[in-house]
């Protein structure tokens, strides 16, 4: 999730993000995300 993000507002730079990927290749991005969740005991 991006916040702030929305279709309408980075439309035109999406639209340059697919032009340059179907010219040059894949776009690769690499990331890692981490879901911890705690409880604290009854």
């Amino acid at each position: 999730m991006v916040p702030g993000f929305t279709v309408d507002a980075y439309r035109d730079r999406q639209r340059e993000l697919d032009a340059l990927i179907r010219a040059e290749g894949p776009f690769v991005a690499y990331s890692a995300r981490f879901l911890i969740e705690a409880r604290k005991p009854a």
